[in-house]
Protein backbone atom coordinates (compact mmCIF):
# COMPACT_ATOMS: atom_id res chain seq x y z
CA UNK A 1 0.00 0.00 0.00
CA UNK A 2 1.67 3.55 -1.09
CA UNK A 3 2.79 5.79 2.12
CA UNK A 4 0.11 8.52 2.41
CA UNK A 5 1.63 11.14 0.50
CA UNK A 6 1.07 13.79 3.35
CA UNK A 7 3.62 12.08 5.86
CA UNK A 8 6.26 11.80 2.91
CA UNK A 9 5.89 15.47 2.87
CA UNK A 10 6.56 15.84 6.21
CA UNK A 11 8.81 13.23 6.37
CA UNK A 12 11.92 14.71 7.30
CA UNK A 13 9.93 16.65 10.45
CA UNK A 14 8.82 13.39 11.47
CA UNK A 15 12.68 12.53 11.31
CA UNK A 16 13.68 15.11 13.51
CA UNK A 17 11.00 14.55 15.89
CA UNK A 18 12.45 11.50 16.40
CA UNK A 19 16.18 12.32 16.30
CA UNK A 20 15.69 15.54 18.77
CA UNK A 21 12.11 15.42 20.73
CA UNK A 22 10.69 18.10 18.03
CA UNK A 23 11.38 20.10 14.88
CA UNK A 24 12.10 23.68 14.39
CA UNK A 25 9.04 25.87 14.17
CA UNK A 26 7.93 29.56 14.22
CA UNK A 27 5.36 31.09 15.87
CA UNK A 28 4.89 33.37 13.36
CA UNK A 29 4.12 32.65 9.66
CA UNK A 30 6.12 33.25 7.18
CA UNK A 31 3.99 34.03 4.62
CA UNK A 32 0.12 33.89 4.79
CA UNK A 33 -3.00 35.14 2.59
CA UNK A 34 -1.90 38.74 2.83
CA UNK A 35 1.12 38.20 1.75
CA UNK A 36 1.93 35.15 -0.01
CA UNK A 37 3.72 34.82 -3.47
CA UNK A 38 1.63 32.25 -5.02
CA UNK A 39 4.43 30.02 -7.05
CA UNK A 40 2.43 28.88 -10.17
CA UNK A 41 5.41 26.67 -10.86
CA UNK A 42 4.32 24.43 -7.88
CA UNK A 43 0.67 23.54 -10.07
CA UNK A 44 -0.06 20.28 -11.13
CA UNK A 45 0.50 16.62 -10.74
CA UNK A 46 3.67 15.05 -8.79
CA UNK A 47 5.65 11.73 -7.79
CA UNK A 48 8.10 11.74 -5.12
CA UNK A 49 11.25 10.62 -5.42
CA UNK A 50 12.07 9.29 -1.82
CA UNK A 51 15.08 6.33 -1.52
CA UNK A 52 12.08 3.71 -1.21
CA UNK A 53 15.44 1.48 -0.95
CA UNK A 54 16.97 2.59 1.70
CA UNK A 55 14.11 1.80 3.86
CA UNK A 56 12.81 -1.68 5.06
CA UNK A 57 11.23 -3.82 2.13
CA UNK A 58 10.02 -2.36 -0.99
CA UNK A 59 7.11 0.42 -0.27
CA UNK A 60 5.83 2.44 -3.73
CA UNK A 61 5.98 5.99 -4.39
CA UNK A 62 3.41 8.04 -3.82
CA UNK A 63 1.20 10.52 -5.95
CA UNK A 64 -0.10 13.95 -5.42
CA UNK A 65 -1.47 17.09 -6.76
CA UNK A 66 -0.70 20.42 -6.07
CA UNK A 67 -3.83 23.45 -6.34
CA UNK A 68 -4.72 26.28 -5.42
CA UNK A 69 -6.68 26.82 -2.44
CA UNK A 70 -10.10 26.82 -2.13
CA UNK A 71 -11.34 30.13 -1.32
CA UNK A 72 -7.98 31.80 -1.29
CA UNK A 73 -5.92 34.29 -3.51
CA UNK A 74 -2.59 33.19 -2.58
CA UNK A 75 -3.00 29.66 -1.00
CA UNK A 76 -1.83 26.33 -2.73
CA UNK A 77 -2.92 22.65 -1.36
CA UNK A 78 -0.90 19.24 -1.73
CA UNK A 79 -3.63 16.54 -2.30
CA UNK A 80 -2.91 12.68 -1.74
CA UNK A 81 -4.35 11.01 -4.77
CA UNK A 82 -7.19 9.26 -2.88
CA UNK A 83 -8.11 5.37 -2.25
CA UNK A 84 -11.32 5.84 -2.20
CA UNK A 85 -13.73 9.19 -3.72
CA UNK A 86 -13.89 11.81 -0.75
CA UNK A 87 -10.90 10.30 1.41
CA UNK A 88 -8.34 12.69 0.21
CA UNK A 89 -5.82 14.16 2.60
CA UNK A 90 -5.19 17.99 2.63
CA UNK A 91 -1.83 19.98 3.46
CA UNK A 92 -2.29 23.83 3.25
CA UNK A 93 0.17 25.96 2.80
CA UNK A 94 1.23 29.28 1.61
CA UNK A 95 5.02 30.30 -0.75
CA UNK A 96 7.30 33.35 -0.59
CA UNK A 97 10.62 33.79 -2.15
CA UNK A 98 13.69 35.22 -0.82
CA UNK A 99 16.45 35.36 -2.91
CA UNK A 100 17.24 32.37 -5.20
CA UNK A 101 14.97 30.02 -3.26
CA UNK A 102 11.18 29.47 -2.29
CA UNK A 103 9.79 29.14 1.11
CA UNK A 104 6.71 27.33 1.94
CA UNK A 105 4.79 28.00 5.53
CA UNK A 106 2.65 24.94 6.73
CA UNK A 107 0.55 25.31 9.80
CA UNK A 108 1.93 22.80 12.65
CA UNK A 109 -1.38 22.79 14.65
CA UNK A 110 -1.73 24.33 18.15
CA UNK A 111 1.34 23.16 20.44
CA UNK A 112 0.51 23.65 24.31
CA UNK A 113 2.04 27.57 23.96
CA UNK A 114 0.20 28.44 20.86
CA UNK A 115 0.22 28.48 16.91
CA UNK A 116 3.64 27.25 15.30
CA UNK A 117 4.49 26.80 11.78
CA UNK A 118 6.97 24.67 9.95
CA UNK A 119 8.88 27.16 7.45
CA UNK A 120 10.40 24.26 4.90
CA UNK A 121 12.74 25.61 1.93
CA UNK A 122 12.40 24.15 -1.78
CA UNK A 123 14.36 24.95 -4.90
CA UNK A 124 13.25 23.66 -8.41
CA UNK A 125 15.78 22.03 -10.26
CA UNK A 126 14.51 22.24 -13.90
CA UNK A 127 10.78 23.42 -14.83
CA UNK A 128 9.87 19.29 -13.57
CA UNK A 129 11.74 18.75 -10.54
CA UNK A 130 11.90 20.63 -7.18
CA UNK A 131 13.74 19.82 -4.24
CA UNK A 132 12.25 20.61 -0.35
CA UNK A 133 14.73 21.27 2.28
CA UNK A 134 13.86 21.33 6.59
CA UNK A 135 14.77 23.60 8.99
CA UNK A 136 17.79 22.61 10.87
CA UNK A 137 17.09 22.47 14.33
CA UNK A 138 20.99 23.29 16.30
CA UNK A 139 21.44 26.25 13.04
CA UNK A 140 18.38 28.02 14.63
CA UNK A 141 19.21 26.86 18.16
CA UNK A 142 23.03 28.66 17.68
CA UNK A 143 21.25 31.92 16.21
CA UNK A 144 18.95 32.41 19.43
CA UNK A 145 21.76 31.70 21.29
CA UNK A 146 24.03 34.92 19.74
CA UNK A 147 20.19 36.93 19.85
CA UNK A 148 20.65 36.84 16.18
CA UNK A 149 16.98 35.63 16.75
CA UNK A 150 14.43 35.78 19.39
CA UNK A 151 13.40 32.00 20.46
CA UNK A 152 13.74 29.08 22.91
CA UNK A 153 14.80 25.46 22.73
CA UNK A 154 15.71 23.22 25.31
CA UNK A 155 18.80 21.06 25.80
CA UNK A 156 21.63 23.62 27.52
CA UNK A 157 23.87 24.28 24.09
CA UNK A 158 22.63 24.06 20.42
CA UNK A 159 24.97 20.87 19.17
CA UNK A 160 22.13 19.68 22.05
CA UNK A 161 19.39 21.49 21.11
CA UNK A 162 15.47 20.15 21.07
CA UNK A 163 12.32 21.65 20.73
CA UNK A 164 13.22 24.57 19.05
CA UNK A 165 10.58 27.66 18.75
CA UNK A 166 11.37 30.51 16.72
CA UNK A 167 9.55 33.67 18.69
CA UNK A 168 10.60 36.22 16.44
CA UNK A 169 8.70 38.59 13.89
CA UNK A 170 7.41 37.44 10.63
CA UNK A 171 10.13 40.66 8.85
CA UNK A 172 13.08 39.63 11.58
CA UNK A 173 12.60 36.24 10.06
CA UNK A 174 12.83 36.94 6.72
CA UNK A 175 15.88 39.33 7.23
CA UNK A 176 17.85 36.63 8.81
CA UNK A 177 16.55 33.93 6.04
CA UNK A 178 18.24 36.46 3.33
CA UNK A 179 21.49 36.20 4.97
CA UNK A 180 22.04 33.06 6.79
CA UNK A 181 19.47 30.32 4.76
CA UNK A 182 22.16 28.52 3.33
CA UNK A 183 23.08 28.20 7.13
CA UNK A 184 19.50 27.14 7.76
CA UNK A 185 18.57 24.29 5.58
CA UNK A 186 22.03 22.02 4.94
CA UNK A 187 20.03 18.85 3.62
CA UNK A 188 17.33 17.90 0.64
CA UNK A 189 14.98 15.64 2.19
CA UNK A 190 12.42 15.05 -0.58
CA UNK A 191 12.42 15.81 -4.36
CA UNK A 192 9.15 15.79 -6.34
CA UNK A 193 8.73 14.97 -10.49
CA UNK A 194 6.04 16.47 -12.28
CA UNK A 195 4.18 13.74 -13.35
CA UNK A 196 3.75 13.85 -17.13
CA UNK A 197 0.56 13.43 -19.05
Amino acid sequence: MPTPFRAIMLAALVLATLATGCSPTSKEPLSGEENSKLDERLLGKWQDNWDWEAGVGRVEPSFAEIKRKVGSATGLELIEFPKRPGDADRLPFYTTKIGDYGYLTIDAGNPPDGKAFYILRYRFVGDDTVDFYVMDDKAIARAIMKNELKGSYLGGHPSNAKCVSIADSRDNLRRYLEKHGDECYLDRFLRLTRRQK
